[in-house]
């Protein structure tokens, strides 16, 4: 269910039995939560699913280019 809503709004996934990853976003949290399902906020590699809507792609490469720091984080959520 939670693939489905927030694919239907062209964000990012990383889809794996039993859970999903995409960037962090507290509007996509609080619809996640909604659908009853719990938020793991962790630091780790992203690897989106390909598909249809290349802009997931640019926007990935935009975002890590506009969070470059000294230390490495990643700013992902994890739902399951």
């Amino acid at each position: 269910m939670a693939a489905y809503h927030l694919g239907n709004r062209h964000v990012p996934l990383e889809i794996a039995e039993g859970w999903l990853r995409y960037q962090h976003d507290h509007v996509l949290d609080d619809m996640v939560i909604g659908l009853g399902l719990e938020i793991v906020v962790e630091h780790a590699p992203f690897e989106p699913v390909g598909g249809s809507y290349t802009g997931a792609q640019r926007y990935s490469h935009a975002f890590e280019r506009s969070h470059e720091h000294e230390h490495e984080h990643d700013h992902r959520q994890r739902a399951r």
